[in-house]
């Protein structure tokens, strides 16, 4: 649940605490949405607020399934920037201690890979 008292049920979360129930997890620490026409306007307005005011939360990640972009917010102190990965690039996780490439991400759907340099 939200601090606004919504309930959000993200394409992917991770969450290192243990959990109540099945279906409501406990201080996420990293959530992504697969980016849709549809989707679009939520994922990058109202989820991006609500997401942003979790506290637990380090890594908002918005993957694009039409290209291989990924718009990765980052919790730093108080405050968020964000990094637009284009074509190449790793997601840090700091809460599992690992990276996520965009070569893993976009590996099985056949969406151009970029060309060596």
């Amino acid at each position: 649940m939200t601090n606004n008292g919504r309930y959000r049920y993200p394409d992917v979360v991770v969450s290192c605490e243990t959990s109540p129930d099945e279906y409501f997890i406990v201080a996420p620490c990293f959530i992504a949405e697969v980016q849709s026409d549809s989707t679009n306007e939520t994922d990058n307005g109202a989820k991006l607020d609500d997401y942003t005011k979790i506290p637990s939360l380090q890594r908002y990640a918005i993957i694009s399934q039409k290209t291989r972009q990924v718009v990765l917010y980052k919790r730093l102190g108080d405050t968020w920037s964000f990094t637009v990965l284009l074509e190449n690039g790793e997601i840090d996780i700091p809460c599992l201690n690992t990276t996520l490439s965009l070569e893993q991400i976009y590996q099985e759907l056949g969406l151009d890979q970029p060309e060596s340099q």
